[in-house]
């Protein structure tokens, strides 16, 4: 009878012949013989053969192999996910993920499962948040039947052998990316930040059609060096859990992408202490660009909008206080401690910051320091560029000058190996004029608001 399919033990590899009595509808025995299958993890038939008479069916099935469960990819079946409470299929997901775990090309679903086709992008979008390493998980394909799934394909078996390759290439170098660990949270992540961006390069296509199949995995940002954004969102995915930090990944679209990009976009979410944060390791290029290292929702939202078509429902990101530049001292929102921030640069390095709603501009501020201490340092380059949210990214270079600098007009006499640093004080032309009757043919001045450099030439 119909419940007690489930109970005969079916033969692997070979045609079973099963009667059932007191039954009139074949799908019912169709759909309990796949449940069947599924719990005693048999491949099911590709076809099923049947004749009936009366209230009696009799089938003619041709099983599959015995699936045999290993854990090839020794992966953490105990990882937990934020996400983990908007999956409704559970278990049956931690099932999916054993059998990818074991390499298994094919799983049977069964029908009392009620898997239907809306569930599989959550299950699959879950899988590929908690397990990077199954980085093949978006060649699954699935079967339906009578409106639930029963039978989903990862992969034939002549790509068996390419994903274990892939896979030794990947251990090693997660191994490698993770060969430290330090107390702190923040500090392993930071560390695999700056990782990623000493070693990945973005790529959107490559000659190389190797390449190209992995630019949206882990494969591609580890191994190749080389990937899209759901690369490095995978990669960072699978390093952070490696370390044990509390990470997911988020999809969005960019509102302002430039001609040509695709606007969607995919990066992590983090918590730290507690709270959650964005990490877009994509956008972090360089050190100028780590406003993007533990962000909120504001600065990412004033950029890029939720993907319709993400289905998971990511946490709220309202703080800013484990920002990089908030963490290093960095986001200024006075010019007093800009000026101190100046002040305090040692020359002949980068120097960065953020600033809040201060307008600064940093050749003016050295020279304001210049007049005001009479110090030596002098600004050689900078670069500056606006943020949403009233943020402006400053970057700047010092140098030390090789003259002499003296405050306030010659007196007595010029030194003309120096550099003379006054404040107009409503009477420059006229001080000008004093100072070249001391035996200068000319005289050079910059100036910067209400400070003047000046040099004097010789007759």
């Amino acid at each position: 009878t119909i419940d007690r399919i489930e109970t005969i033990k079916l033969i692997p590899d070979q045609e079973n012949e099963i009667i059932v009595i007191n039954v009139q509808n074949f799908e019912e025995v169709v759909s309990e013989i796949y449940h069947s299958c599924a719990q005693q993890n048999i491949i099911p038939p590709n076809g099923m053969s049947y004749s009936q008479s009366g209230d009696q069916i009799t089938v003619i099935a041709k099983m599959g192999r015995q699936i045999t469960l290993q854990d090839r990819l020794c992966l953490d079946l105990s990882r937990k996910s934020f996400f983990d409470a908007q999956n409704k299929h559970q278990d049956l997901t931690q099932r999916i993920v054993q059998h990818l775990s074991a390499l298994e090309p094919q799983l049977v679903i069964s029908p009392k499962e009620n898997l239907v086709t809306n569930d599989v992008p959550i299950i699959l979008e879950i899988i590929r948040q908690k397990y990077p390493e199954l980085w093949f998980i978006d060649q699954f394909q699935w079967q339906s039947r009578q409106g639930k799934i029963n039978l989903l394909t990862t992969f034939d078996q002549q790509k068996l052998n390419l994903i274990l390759q892939e896979n030794e290439k990947l251990k090693l170098a997660v191994a490698k990316y993770t060969a430290f660990k330090h107390q702190s949270p923040y500090k392993n992540e930071l560390q695999l930040a700056k990782q990623l961006m000493a070693n990945v390069k973005y790529t959107s296509k490559s000659q190389d059609k190797y390449e190209n199949d992995h630019l949206y995995d882990s494969i591609g940002c580890l191994v190749n060096g080389k990937c899209m954004c759901q690369g490095y969102a995978m990669a960072f995915s699978l390093l952070a859990y490696m370390l044990g930090l509390n990470v997911i990944q988020v999809a969005g679209i960019m509102k302002n992408p430039q001609p040509g990009q695709n606007p969607r976009h995919r990066w992590n979410m983090i918590e730290i202490k507690g709270k959650f944060y964005h990490i877009d390791t994509t956008w972090i290029k360089d050190q100028s660009c780590m406003i993007y290292f533990n962000f909120s929702d504001e600065l990412r939202y004033a950029q890029i909008r939720m993907d319709d078509e993400f289905v998971l429902i990511p946490p709220k990101a309202d703080t800013m206080e484990a920002n990089y530049f908030e963490v290093n001292k960095k986001m200024i929102t006075d010019l007093d401690n800009t000026m101190k921030y100046i002040k305090n640069s040692k020359p002949g390095i980068k120097h960065y910051f953020c600033t809040k709603e201060v307008d600064v501009n940093v050749a003016q501020e050295v020279i304001q320091l210049r007049y005001e201490l009479g110090t030596p340092l002098k600004y050689k380059t900078g670069y500056s560029a606006q943020l949403p949210l009233n943020l402006k990214y400053v970057e700047f270079e010092l140098e030390l000058d090789d003259v002499m600098l003296i405050k306030d007009f010659p007196k007595d006499s010029i030194n003309f190996n120096a550099k003379y640093i006054v404040h107009d004080d409503g009477n420059f032309k006229q001080n000008i004029q004093e100072s070249l009757k001391l035996g200068a043919a000319s005289v050079n001045w910059k100036q910067w608001g209400q400070i003047y450099e000046i040099s004097y030439v010789k007759k």
